[in-house]
């Protein structure tokens, strides 16, 4: 299993490709140091760690975090780091924490990256032609990190001189206290108060007031909020006004074709407290597809091998299902906020957010909140459990009283969506039902009414699922109401 933290995507996209080459996991550390989550992480075969170098050493946060979590499964772990060029003593740290937590320390490597350290004209950043070549290079170390640790072998990496100790131990603590204030952080007018900043500091050191962000201290300068502000909306004093936001999505995405489905080809997503599973294929304009209950993301294989061509196919299993976590509860308003948390985790802008079932009460929640869902397509969705005809409506309660089961109770109780949310969907939205749905018509066609400038379209012949689970014809209707050719 590979964990990782990564603010501007470097380590992200170094822990993904080496996820992808040894065919396991790959989990974000973000939201257990948020939410100071010391809970067992675990790995059956060797553990892979990446971080960035921040001033010669691990991030204080990770180290701390690593520090109070026990690891279970397989006692080998590997460290990947990854610096503008120089991760002075962090592999030492690691090699030292991981002995004294009783774990088989198997080596360290050292990647390349590109300069992010926009804040201080110290640190020049590295121009366009420079960032490309250095994440191809990354791209190519990758493999040979995931070979050595496919065959057990021990990753090396420069040796670490004393004298670079002597200076390095003194200077961190200085450098990090006193050289990393947060007071020249403000916003511009772009800023549309999405607080995407906040949810992103490791921190926790920004808080949202009256829609603006607000910093705080200490900061680990970790550049997550002022180069993933979505309208680049962030500025440090006068230093960064006229300086490119670094972002690694900005350069893989102009790659070969092959470079973003290598970037997100899948992983699981620690958000909202759960881990929330996801695969991606494709290339093209973000399409997320949200299954209904009980299922799983494999329900859309058919479609997504017609989809991929135009699109970059997300599907997750929503929370409690599939691969992601269990969970005791289920609410769609939690399946709505990891939706716009996944969106965050993925840096995606402009999404087409399609929902069938479950998954369609989630994505219209969702849009009615998140501007960045510019198109919202929906099929057999209700906004209220009188939505369901009263037939399966009985048998849903029939078989909870039987089973028990949380998902099933899920659909007795809720959603309770208002016509005055629906309105709030600025989405091009096109709302589907089949003839035969679960659905009523008139509930359909009452949501498709209440949302501004929402097509609807009633398909004859079909019922709740027929068109979409397992099917090609949702891709059809998708590709239809984008006008892709």
């Amino acid at each position: 299993m590979v964990y990782y933290y990564s603010a501007t995507g470097n380590t992200r996209y170094a822990a993904e490709l080496i996820a992808r080459q040894l065919g396991t996991g790959c989990a974000d550390l973000l939201g257990r140091i948020k939410n100071a989550d010391y809970s067992d992480i675990r790995s059956d075969e060797p553990f892979v760690i990446c971080a960035p170098v921040y001033v010669c050493m691990m991030p204080g946060f990770v180290y701390s975090y690593l520090e109070r979590t026990a690891m279970k499964g397989s006692r080998k772990v590997y460290f990947v780091f990854t610096s503008g060029g120089y991760a002075g003593m962090s592999g030492s740290q690691a090699k030292a924490l991981m002995q004294r937590k009783g774990m088989d320390y198997m080596g360290h490597a050292e990647i390349k990256m590109p300069a992010n350290h926009i804040v201080s004209d110290a640190y020049p950043p590295t121009p366009d032609d420079e960032c490309r070549r250095r994440i191809l290079a990354a791209r190519r170390q990758c493999r040979e990190i995931a070979a050595v640790i496919k065959c057990g072998g021990r990753l090396t990496a420069r040796h670490v001189f004393a004298a670079e100790k002597a200076i390095i131990m003194p200077f961190n603590p200085v450098w990090t206290r006193f050289c990393q204030p947060s007071r020249d952080f403000h916003v511009t007018d772009r800023c549309t108060g999405c607080g995407k900043c906040a949810r992103v500091c490791p921190l926790n050191n920004i808080t949202m007031t009256d829609r603006r962000p607000v910093w705080s201290s200490p900061c680990a300068h970790c550049m997550a909020c002022i180069c993933g502000c979505p309208r680049e909306a962030i500025e440090y004093g006068d230093i960064t006004q006229h300086k490119q936001k670094y972002n690694i999505l900005k350069y893989v995405k102009n790659m070969p074709l092959d470079e973003p489905a290598e970037l997100f080809r899948g992983g699981t997503a620690h958000i909202n407290g759960t881990e929330i599973y996801y695969t991606v294929c494709g290339r093209g304009r973000p399409l997320i597809m949200l299954h209904g209950n009980g299922e799983d993301h494999s329900i859309f294989d058919s479609a997504v091998s017609v989809l991929r061509t135009h699109f970059t196919c997300i599907c997750p299993d929503t929370r409690g299902h599939g691969k992601s976590a269990p969970v005791k509860e289920y609410h769609y308003a939690d399946m709505a906020k990891d939706v716009t948390a996944l969106i965050d985790h993925l840096g995606l802008e402009d999404v087409v957010l399609f929902g069938f079932s479950d998954g369609g009460i989630s994505a219209l929640m969702a849009a009615a909140r998140d501007e960045r869902i510019g198109t919202l397509i929906v099929g057999g969705a209700n906004t209220d459990p009188e939505g369901i005809k009263l037939n399966s409506r009985i048998l849903f309660d029939m078989e909870w009283m039987f089973t028990r089961d949380p998902r099933l109770a899920l659909m007795s109780n809720e959603p309770h969506i208002t016509r005055e949310e629906l309105a709030r969907i600025r989405a091009r939205t096109l709302v589907l039902a089949g003839e035969k749905d679960l659905i009523t018509e008139e509930h359909t066609r009452n949501i498709a009414a209440a949302i501004p400038r929402a097509r609807l379209k009633i398909l004859r012949g079909e019922d709740h699922g027929s068109y979409i689970v397992h099917s090609r014809k949702i891709a059809r209707i998708i590709e239809r109401f984008m006008k892709v050719k």
